[in-house]
């Protein structure tokens, strides 16, 4: 249960980010949600418990969506000026 929970964590984390140059710009809300996610410790903290127990679990596919969540956290930091917290790694 835990796996899933972060897993829609990280969905919410690739939908937010995600934005194609043909999109329209991203309204208040979405910013504010970027850096909420951005800026919270707890959700770096879940993805990377995601990947320690995918990898201790041998379950590739929760190690990969850990390592996508965190990354795409990480290169969100110049776009929102969220500052992705290192103490849970």
């Amino acid at each position: 249960m835990r796996a899933e929970s972060a897993r829609v964590l990280v969905n919410a984390v690739r939908t937010l980010f995600s934005q194609k140059a043909s999109d329209p710009a991203p309204s208040d809300e979405v910013d504010e949600a970027k850096r909420a996610l951005s800026a919270n410790d707890e959700v770096a903290v879940t993805l990377v418990d995601l990947v320690k127990s995918g990898a201790e679990g041998g379950y590739n596919i929760l190690v990969a969506e850990g390592v996508l969540g965190l990354a795409i956290l990480a290169s969100s930091d110049a776009e929102t000026g969220a500052v992705l917290p290192l103490s849970p790694l």
